[in-house]
């Protein structure tokens, strides 16, 4: 009996601190918190809108810097609004947190509103908050957010001014480890750079700087130098272009501005072009040669008129 009450009382602490959860707030003093927020590079990934006359720098919000943007001096007539919409709409399940830190010149008054699309779609009132004294702000919320707007009605600037670092949204269940701050890979292993896109392999919302790039594709354009080939003739091509404004086989500029390039395809059928225009070529040098000894003849023949006349 002694034996198990001396293991009761040495697993009771372990089974006791198990349980406990605790959540580091993000700050412009720590260090850490923000591995699961939604909002890395909002203003490139999800679709960022600002209100009033002092509006705060977008790329500073949400690059997980807290370097801090400052603005001048809102007021309850003419607030700073940040309207981030088109967001992940997936239900917080246990808990998620919304909230913003600064380095200086906070709001004592502000209001956080999110669009909650579970059960009767509207506004939800997050936080309303009146004399607040802190350099940093978090709150709780609960359901399927596709929408979230942060209205600061003052700074604590020497003229009223605004500061804010970062606006942030943890959302333990929606996102993996620093979500769009890196590299994201779903669960399908395809790779999402700077949008939240999921239809091909590899998808990126902006330019892609390499020293090489090769692209394996199934059919060439040899075909064209099959003695089978059925060369388009000139006359037809002519019309194709009168008619369509683009070449034969290839896309016009408003497929391309609606569905993009199949970079491997696009260079097979300009291959197909080159190679179609190489016969053309070919052939027009095979009939000014026959012109040219044609020429030559007929020089031939014009010059021994002209010597005979002249005897």
């Amino acid at each position: 009996m002694k034996k198990l009450l001396v293991a009761c009382a040495l697993l009771s602490p372990v089974a006791l601190h198990a349980q406990v959860a605790t959540l580091v707030q993000p700050s412009n003093i720590s260090y850490a918190g923000l591995e699961k927020n939604m909002l890395f590079y909002a203003n490139k990934r999800f679709t960022v809108t600002q209100t009033g006359s002092h509006q705060l720098d977008a790329s500073k919000l949400f690059d997980g810097r807290y370097d801090p943007s400052y603005t001048g001096a809102p007021t309850e007539n003419d607030p700073t609004v940040v309207l981030i919409d088109n967001i992940w709409a997936v239900h917080t399940q246990k808990v998620a947190y919304v909230g913003w830190t600064t380095r200086y010149w906070p709001p004592t008054r502000f209001k956080v509103e999110g669009y909650n699309i579970s059960g009767t779609a509207g506004w939800q009132t997050i936080a309303d908050v009146t004399g607040y004294t802190n350099t940093e702000y978090i709150q709780t919320l609960f359901g399927q957010f596709s929408k979230l707007r942060f209205t600061f009605y003052n700074g604590t600037g020497p003229q009223g001014q605004l500061g804010i670092s970062e606006l942030f949204f943890l959302h333990g269940e929606a996102v993996q480890a620093y979500d769009g701050l890196m590299v994201r890979y779903d669960e399908n292993g395809e790779v999402n750079i700077g949008n939240n896109q999921r239809n091909s392999n590899l998808n990126v919302n902006g330019n892609i700087k390499t020293r090489k790039v090769k692209v394996t594709q199934q059919e060439w354009a040899d075909f064209v130098f099959d003695p089978t080939y059925q060369l388009p003739t000139l006359p037809a091509v002519a019309q194709f272009i009168r008619d369509n404004r683009h070449l034969p086989d290839i896309p016009s500029a408003a497929e391309v501005s609606k569905q993009g390039v199949d970079v491997g395809d696009m260079s097979a059928r300009l291959l197909q072009k080159i190679e179609e225009m190489t016969l053309y070529l070919i052939e027009q040098h095979k009939q000014i040669d026959t012109l040219t000894q044609q020429n030559r003849l007929m020089a031939e023949k014009i010059k021994q008129l002209e010597q005979s006349h002249t005897r």
